[in-house]
């Protein structure tokens, strides 16, 4: 069979129809608009005065959920038949489509009669009719329901919308007077409220004084949506496999080699109970609980294999063409993606759900319900508007030669010369990396012993004479003594003397260390890199002395010629998009760079920039680990305490004791307060009294000793504003009566801001240096990597012109789908599987993710089937339409293809897409609300959306069809010459040059 490109050629561009517009081709269409339900109606009314912001289409739809006909759809899948009306009239609709047109009712009476007689219990039509009272609100609420408001639940949205249409064409005050008319009713376009269709205008109404609250920040892409019924399942099915995680947290064998293998526990479902893995169903229309608008509290914690274990050069054919990828920037961008979407599935999640996961310690990833969340997950529709309704016109074009062209230059070969060129490039560069540290330290110790030897010596006598008139004599003697003498009439005379002797030795050692530190670093820089590249072109020319004469070579540039031909393909609906950057993808899979090879890491230079004077004593730790710093002085408390003891035993009443002390105060500390305690024994009499002296502070105390034990306790505070600076700060403490006295005073201090500063500048010090010898190492380690890097390398696709029309095609059609799904094209559908090999080791085999592959299939199918990409035409705009940091590159890549460098160069690219007919509905639904097959499934035999694998097959292989040359008069026929880089060396024996025909353009 011959096929479309051998016949046509290939398209080149589209165009709109030649001939004059038919003004008529509307005429006489019914046009049936669906009300806007009141409770949306109201919130818009709001937004026109100011009281709120925009009502966006997907608040519309939530709105729907509070219209009348909502409180019909209680969860049942046939819950829609109890709406009034429906039951009635669905006889008559289905004997009206299981029967020829030309036998429909003749009028809008003969098909009230028609529908009446088809009804249960065949009712007359006024009894109908009352029944139908508000059947033509309910329904069309319904209609907007089952196409806006039930997203990614099974529904029959074309059955709804046929009885909307026949209820409107029998309840009509001006119904059809013909059959035609009646035909006309029934397959009337219906006309949907704005509010669903598109965004609302960005300057919306103008607003009264004073201004409107701000409007909302726009949704969200993608939108999280978990009200579906499929969503609803897949949380049922999460916190069912959240309950088998709690009650057994080990994991198996397998679970973790593969995780020491590098493979990601989302795609090894092994663990996971296969009871998780229920069937899907659908529940209804019943909408589960709003989302939770709690903060989330688990975080998506994507596994990722070591970095050592990525490939980063992948080698793959692109439409058959080799090309040099470097993925690694893919996969991160890729990554980054999926932890967003994660992290905001997490935050739609119920907070029970949230609360078990994060307390599970797994994350979402892992769960094999990860798929069916992603599926929920619905990206905001694009809301693309078709251009119209027109002629499809291609243009095609078919190479028939090439000519030839402009003079490159000429090469003049002189008998007996000979020549070559030769060409070297040499770059030298040095530099070295030296540090030499010196420290010098000096420490010199001092020790001094003194002793002291003190011997004292105490005499004492003492003579008493009395005269008493007393009959007795007392002598006692405990302590000092005392003698009493006493008789009636006498004469006594006593004396006592007494002598005491006290020796005292002590030695005093007194050891002084002084210690000198000097450190000298002396840092130089000097990397040695050598890179010597030489580039040789040797082109020779010799002419040997016994030619007949000297020889002139002309080169030159080759043009290409190509046939262009316009054929028709009937009417079409159109999309009409523009591409920024069509060649943005192909560039960055050009040019592949391996990534160095580092030995060492980089020092974290984010960690470095948090650190502050203020923080650095928290984050000590962190920054020992982080960059080694061994030196770092020891942290300071921020209160520290000095105390003192005074013990002591005494007589009683007549005990006496007094000390006194000065307590050192640690350099950077000053003392803010303090604690005097003491206790104390007596044998009765007066009570232990006495005082505490503390800086200048005095407190006196008296303790209460009761009997019979006779003990007692006193505790005075002191509180010192400003706070007492060091180096010492003297105590005292002096006691009376008492028999054993023990007690304490307990200095407290601060750590002052000026040794906190102190501190925090040379431990900053110590993490400084540091830093900034990690960072020179690693900077040196990468200068070292970079001497044997290979230089960046370009592989643009090469190839025959068809083989680079089918590039060019297959990156139009991705960026198209881009647009249309509001979202990048990014289906995950192989997973691997595991397996243990026969000696045990572990492995894992590419296998098809069933899961992911289920949702989906209805969009991958219904995007390549809904629009005759084989018929997608483009016209390229130049390069200064891109970004301007890529103008370097468009602007002087050339290739062999004069086509594929037009691409390579483009700013942006104008593309036309026609509908597939019979999708043109399937399609607007689709860009309304991003769902496919208008919620049905995927469409079996017979079913509207439904492709033949045949048709499909044909299509994608050019197979001819239905397209005429046009106009079918005078089909128009012309010749396309575009410049090509090639070169053509031609001999030219006399000094004549070529020239060209001045009207034809072709070379005499």
């Amino acid at each position: 069979m011959t096929n479309l490109t051998s016949r046509y050629g290939n398209s080149l561009l589209a165009l709109t129809t030649l001939r004059p517009p038919d003004r008529d081709r509307g005429k006489g269409v019914v046009h049936l608009a669906v009300p806007l339900p009141s409770v949306i109606g109201l919130q818009i009314d709001r937004w026109h005065s100011g009281g709120r912001g925009p009502v966006t289409p997907g608040e519309a739809a939530t709105l729907l959920w509070d219209t009348s006909v909502a409180g019909f759809l209680n969860g049942r899948v046939d819950a829609w038949l109890d709406v009034p009306g429906v039951r009635d009239l669905l006889p008559g609709l289905t004997a009206l489509t299981g029967m020829d047109q030309a036998g429909w009712p003749v009028d809008q009476s003969d098909l009230q009669e028609f529908v009446a007689n088809a009804a249960p219990g065949s009712p007359t039509w006024r009894t109908l009719a009352r029944s139908l009272t508000d059947a033509v609100d309910l329904l069309g609420e319904l209609v907007l329901i089952f196409k806006y408001a039930a997203i990614r639940q099974q529904r029959d949205i074309r059955t709804a919308a046929e009885l909307y249409r026949l209820v409107r064409t029998l309840t009509a005050t001006s119904g059809p007077g013909t059959r035609d008319g009646v035909i006309g009713w029934l397959s009337a376009p219906l006309v949907i409220p704005r509010a669903f269709t598109a965004l609302p205008d960005p300057s919306g109404p103008r607003p009264p004084t004073p201004a409107p609250p701000p409007l909302p920040p726009p949704p969200l892409h993608p939108r999280i949506d978990l009200t579906s019924v499929d969503a609803s399942a897949a949380l049922g099915r999460l916190a069912g496999e959240l309950t088998r995680i709690e009650q057994d947290q080990r994991a198996t064998s397998l679970d973790t080699a593969l995780r020491d293998a590098g493979v990601s526990d989302r795609q090894v479902r092994a663990r996971i109970s296969n009871e998780a893995l229920g069937e899907r169903t659908t529940h209804g229309l019943a909408v589960s609980g709003q989302p939770s608008t709690e903060p989330p509290t688990a975080r998506l914690a994507i596994y990722q294999p070591p970095a050592s274990r990525r490939t980063q050069i992948v080698r793959l054919h692109l439409y058959g063409v080799p090309i040099l990828l470097d993925i690694a920037a893919g996969r991160g961008r890729s990554e980054r993606v999926r932890r967003e979407l994660g992290r905001r599935i997490i935050e739609e999640l119920p907070e029970s759900l949230r609360t078990r996961l994060a307390g599970a310690g797994v994350a979402l990833e892992d769960l094999t319900v990860w798929p069916d969340l992603l599926a929920s997950a619905i990206h905001s529709p694009s809301f693309l508007e078709p251009i119209g309704r027109s002629d499809l016109l291609l243009v095609r074009q078919t190479t028939t030669g090439y000519r030839r062209a402009e003079i490159a230059y000429v090469e003049n070969i002189l008998v007996g010369e000979t020549r070559a060129r030769t060409h070297t490039n040499r770059l030298l560069t040095r530099q070295e990396f030296f540090e030499a540290v010196e420290r010098e330290t000096e420490e010199t110790r001092d020790l001094q012993v003194t002793d002291k030897a003190e011997l004292n010596r105490e005499i004492s006598k003492i003579v008493n004479e009395d005269l008493r008139a007393q009959g007795s004599f007392q002598l006692t003697s405990r302590g000092p003594t005392q003698v009493v003498v006493s008789a009636d009439v006498s004469h006594v005379d006593s004396t006592e003397e007494a002598a005491k002797n006290a020796e005292s030795y002590a030695r005093e050692t007194v050891e002084r260390a002084v210690k000198r530190t000097l450190e000298r670093v002396t840092r130089e820089t000097r990397t040695m890199f050598e890179q010597e590249t030489t580039e040789v072109n040797s082109h020779n020319f010799k002419r040997e002395s016994t030619a007949d004469d000297h020889v002139s070579g002309v080169y030159q540039y080759l043009e290409r010629v190509s046939r262009a031909k316009m054929f028709w393909y009937g009417e079409r609906e159109m999309y009409d998009l523009l591409i920024p950057e069509p060649a943005a993808l192909l560039w960055q899979l050009a040019l592949s760079r391996q990534e160095l090879q580092i030995p060492i890491e980089a020092p974290d230079a984010d960690l470095f920039a948090t650190v502050t004077l203020a923080n650095i004593a928290s984050k000590r730790e962190e920054l020992i680990r982080a960059f080694r710093v061994t030196d770092m002085p020891p942290a300071l408390a921020d209160t520290r305490e000095t105390s003192t003891s005074f013990p002591a035993t005494g007589g009683g009443n007549d005990a006496k004791y007094a000390t006194g002390k000065e307590l050192q105060i640690p350099e950077g500390y000053e003392v803010t307060g303090a604690t005097f305690v003491a206790s104390a024994e007596t044998e009765g009499g007066d009570p232990p009294n006495g005082g505490v002296t503390i800086a200048g502070q005095v407190q006196l105390w008296l303790m209460s000793a009761p009997p019979p034990n006779h003990h007692g306790s006193v505790t005075h505070e002191f509180t010192f504003a400003p706070p007492l600076p060091g180096p010492a700060v003297s105590v005292a403490v002096h006691a009376d009566n008492f028999t054993s006295l023990a007690g304490s005073i307990t200095l407290r201090m601060n750590l002052t801001e000026t040794a906190r500063e102190a501190w925090a500048l040379a431990a900053y010090g110590r993490v400084a240096e540091r830093y900034e010898q990690l960072r020179l190492e690693y900077a040196q380690a990468v200068i070292q990597a970079s001497a044997n890097q290979p230089a960046e390398t370009v592989s643009l696709p090469a190839g025959s012109r068809l083989a680079l029309h089918g590039i060019v095609r297959g990156e139009l059609q991705r960026a198209a789908i881009d647009i249309m799904r509001n979202a990048a094209v990014d289906f995950d559908l192989i997973a691997p599987y595991p397996f243990a090999s026969e000696d045990g080791t572990l492995g894992t085999h590419a296998s098809v993710d069933i899961d992911a592959l289920h949702a989906a299939e209805p969009e991958a199918r219904f995007l390549q089937q809904a629009f005759e990409w084989e018929h997608l035409a483009w016209i390229v705009y130049p390069y200064f339409w891109g970004r301007r940091s890529e103008w370097s590159r468009t602007v002087v890549v050339s290739h062999p293809d004069p086509d594929f460098a037009s691409f390579l160069n483009a700013g942006a690219a104008r593309v036309q897409i026609p509908v597939r007919p019979g999708f043109e509905d399937l399609v607007k639904h689709y860009m309304e609300t991003g769902e496919v097959y208008e919620g049905g499934g995927l469409p079996k035999m017979g079913d509207a959306g439904y492709v033949a694998f045949i048709d499909e097959q044909l299509t994608t292989l050019g197979a001819p069809g239905d397209e005429v040359a046009w106009p079918p008069d005078a089909p128009r026929e012309w010749d396309i010459v575009a410049p090509t880089a090639l070169l053509l060396a031609r001999s030219l024996q006399k000094p004549q040059l070529p020239s060209w025909d001045p009207q034809t353009g072709n070379e005499v």
